[in-house]
């Protein structure tokens, strides 16, 4: 086991992989160097030269399984036309099931289904074609459909069903800096999803009488894990506890992930080592306390570690920590030491060659980053650091043992937490533009309270299930427990530096940083020997060291002096039926119009899915002004989120009495945040710097009485010769009053007023502003027929190029003062 050359292979593998992902010309590329090398280095007998040749071949291999990976089957149901159709096959897994947050009933199920046959609602009857390929079904619950029920219209592994709804390929991201949804599917084999709206719409056609009996008590171990969890604990904290035992993040509500997010413990809600590491130790501990044979023990534990794997959802990081852990424990079972490094790479070529696009995973990217980092992180850190761990002397008190040995694990868990924050922060920062300033802080008081919480949940959720009365001393504990990290987590979250946005830094900043601190890491490790006496591989580590580093740091003094471009960049983010906005001017001033809307019955908002990853994303964390167009939701939905995470300087609304019950909690927010407060009335100017000037065109007292829509702020935006027209969801009566007392309302960019809607953007109105770019900010199949094709002709009867955010995404428009470039996020 003390070969090293395993994570060398792996490493080749996973290069392969990436070149093939760059141009799948080159597979061949490493296969011919390789074979070249071969001969020429057994001819000499050049052992070295063999080696590498070897690892070229590795890479090929990689290269060429990337390549089988991203063939689709001709019959794959993602070759079928987009529509409503009726499918047929095999569930794959058991359904994982979401609850309404209103009534805490189950609202939908979500599942994979292994295709076999479609019907296409075609004029031919009965016409079925074969199929296969994996997809991923969405099926939407009725309040009898609960589990309470017995859940018997929801399916579950093995069973074969047919169900009726809406085929869709995915798309990519529709917005900058957004989860990309098509990419998380492919790496999981699935390239179509299913939306099936009514429980009805599917038919159970045969339940197997036979199943695998481990998979079948894994999963219902899993679901009676969650189910008790939800009853022990009051909702939010019980699906915290789900979280914190099987990884399912379902329930928990989107300001509680926020939290963990912020503060750097969203690790806590996905199982991964942390989890796997407490689970082996809480094992072993009851084994041997049950006097249990130490082959037994270990061979139980291997199964059970196995059985969590599946319990957990079978995910990158779980998996990897299982079959690190499993290799540990296989080889005390015959008695021989493992490697460490060597049990990485063996888990990460298992993974890789299974799939290959889990290289492209950031939870794959961050599981063995972390783990590799603290594994050469923690030896310096214990050699500098951890002297505190000595043998209580004869005589010692048991209190100061105890303390001693109390102070011994708070700063184990530190040195813990800052090796991982160490190796997860560039990572981070590239994926999902955050950095925690008190993710290290939060750390060290909320791991031990989860040892804890793992160490009484599983035996209490297990014995809710057998007797409530049993489980009430367990669950008494859980939730003070839970109650406490809950406060800890939030109180962290609440502080205004606890995190920090920045716009993801280069792919090769991201190396040479990883290549500086392992090299450093290697270089430190103790029983280091002068530097006068090092061999050459640790100096060629000093080396790399000094140079990643000095390239890290060349690369992060560049990032803050490089010069901006001097350009205005408006973007229109698609955030569904609604309307949100970022202004960008050259000077860096932000201004938000608009937020977008709820969803999920209020529970979540655009602001947060949409509006706040894009600002992140651009490495924004405050802004200068908010402009509410009207109280409509679909427009201030999302904006007590972007009011509580990112500081503002001004709030504008369009000051209409009959505004929605949102604005004086949205106002009263803005207040408190220090927000100054004004009304949007013809007339105004915004000095956005730097030349560009934002006119308030409407609304006007005049309008008092024609309703929400035409008292929206309207907004022209000039830079230069170019300029943008912000129209809300201004109706005729607004457009007309603007032209009435305007004298200039042309535009490069019309963003389209209520959403194409034929209530607007009239003849007149068009004809006056003659935009060469329209936006329509519109959803996806949305229930009002948006926009109007009569609106969508008259606009591109005018000369205009038309943008929908429904079929192009966000909508980027940037402009230099002379001319507007216009990009779309989908193809």
């Amino acid at each position: 086991m003390r070969m090293r050359q395993l994570p060398a292979m792996c490493l080749a593998f996973a290069i392969g992989i990436l070149l093939a992902s760059y141009s799948l010309t080159l597979i061949w590329l490493p296969a011919i160097c390789g074979v070249i090398l071969l001969l020429v280095g057994a001819g000499r007998g050049r052992v070295l030269l063999a080696w590498f040749a070897a690892l070229l071949l590795i890479a090929w291999a990689g290269a060429a399984r990337y390549s089988s990976a991203q063939q689709v089957d001709p019959h794959d149901a993602s070759r079928l036309p987009s529509t409503s159709l009726t499918l047929s096959g095999i569930v794959d897994d058991d359904a994982e099931v979401d609850q309404d947050p209103q009534s805490d009933q189950p609202a939908a199920a979500r599942f994979v289904l292994d295709a076999l046959s479609a019907r296409l609602d075609t004029r031919e009857a009965n016409t079925s074609l074969r199929v296969n390929g994996r997809v991923a079904v969405r099926m939407t619950l009725g309040s009898h459909h609960g589990r309470a029920a017995g859940m018997e219209g929801v399916p579950s592994s093995g069973d074969r069903i047919e169900l009726r709804g809406r085929l869709e390929r995915p798309d990519g991201p529709r917005n900058p800096g957004a989860f990309d949804f098509r990419a998380y599917l492919a790496r999981r084999g699935i390239n179509a999803t299913l939306d099936v709206r009514r429980a009805d719409n599917v038919r159970i056609l045969d339940r197997p009488s036979l199943a695998n009996p481990f998979a079948a008590a894994a999963h219902r171990l899993r679901q009676s894990l969650l189910d008790s969890a939800r009853r022990i604990v009051p909702r939010p904290d019980g699906a915290i506890l789900g979280g914190i035992l099987v990884g399912e993040r379902h329930g928990i509500p989107p300001a509680v992930q926020e939290d963990f997010e912020r503060t750097g413990t969203a690790h806590i809600l996905a199982t991964a080592g942390l989890h796997i590491g407490i689970v082996v130790c809480l094992l072993t501990l009851l084994l041997r306390q049950s006097r249990v044979p130490r082959r037994a023990s270990l061979i139980a534990a291997i199964v059970a570690l196995a059985l969590y794997a599946i319990v957990a959802g079978e995910r990158a990081s779980v998996l990897r920590a299982v079959i690190v852990a499993t290799i540990f424990l296989a080889g005390e079972l015959l008695e021989r030491e493992p490697d460490l490094p060597n049990a990485l790479a063996i888990a990460a070529l298992c993974l890789l060659v299974l799939t290959p696009l889990e290289l492209f995973d950031p939870g794959f990217q961050l599981s063995f980053a972390t783990v590799v980092t603290i594994v050469l992180i923690m030896p310096v850190m214990h050699s500098r650091f951890g002297a505190t761990a000595k043998v209580r002397p004869v005589g010692e008190s048991v209190f100061d043992w105890a303390r001693r040995r109390l102070w011994r694990g708070l700063a184990t868990v530190a040195l813990l937490s800052a090796a991982a924050q160490i190796g997860a922060c560039p990572l981070v920062a590239y994926y999902f533009n955050t950095l925690s300033i008190v993710s290290l802080l939060t750390n060290v008081l909320a791991v031990p309270l989860v040892f804890v919480i793992i160490a009484a949940g599983f035996p209490t959720t297990l014995l809710w299930a057998v007797n409530p009365v049993l489980a009430a001393p367990g669950a008494i504990l859980l939730r003070v427990l839970l109650a406490t990290l809950h406060w800890i987590v939030h109180t962290f979250s609440e502080l205004p530096f606890a995190s920090h946005n920045m716009a993801p830094p280069s792919p090769l900043w991201v190396v040479c940083y990883y290549g500086f601190v392992w090299s450093l890491a290697w270089c430190a490790r103790p029983g280091q020997v002068p530097i006068r006496l090092v061999s050459r591989r640790n100096r060629t580590s000093r080396i790399v060291a000094i140079g990643a580093g000095a390239a890290a740091l060349a690369l992060s003094v560049w990032s803050v002096i490089a010069p901006r471009p001097r350009e205005l960049r408006v973007t229109f983010l698609d955030v569904g039926q609604g309307d949100a906005c970022i202004l960008e001017s050259p000077s860096g001033s932000v201004i938000a119009i608009d937020t977008g809307g709820l969803v999920r019955n209020g529970e979540d908002d655009q602001g947060r899915r949409v509006v706040a990853p894009y600002l992140r994303f651009r490495g924004i964390g405050a802004m200068d002004a908010m402009v509410l167009t009207h109280p409509h939701a679909d427009h201030i939905g999302g904006a007590s989120t972007l009011l509580r995470r990112f500081p503002t300087h001004e709030v504008i609304d369009d000051g209409a009495p009959e505004g929605s019950p949102l604005v004086p909690r949205l106002l009263g927010q803005a207040l408190a945040g220090g927000a100054q407060i004004l009304v949007g009335r013809r007339g105004q100017n915004l000095d956005l710097g730097d030349g560009v000037v934002a006119e308030v065109l409407g609304p006007s007292d005049v309008l008092a009485g024609e309703g929400a829509n035409n008292a929206s702020v309207v907004l022209r935006v000039r830079y230069g010769r170019t300029a943008f027209l912000l129209t809300g969801d201004a109706e005729a009566p607004e457009e007309a009053d603007i032209l009435s007392a305007v004298r200039d309302v042309s535009c490069d960019v019309l963003k389209v007023g209520h959403h194409g809607s034929r209530t607007s953007t009239t003849t007149e109105f068009v004809e006056a502003a003659h935009p060469r770019v329209a936006v329509i900010s519109v959803g996806k199949y949305n229930l009002y027929g948006h926009p109007s094709p009569e609106i969508v002709d008259r606009l591109q009867q005018s000369g205009a190029q038309v943008y929908r955010t429904d079929r192009d995404g966000a909508v980027t428009c940037r402009s230099d003062g002379a001319t507007v470039r216009v990009e779309k996020m989908l193809p």
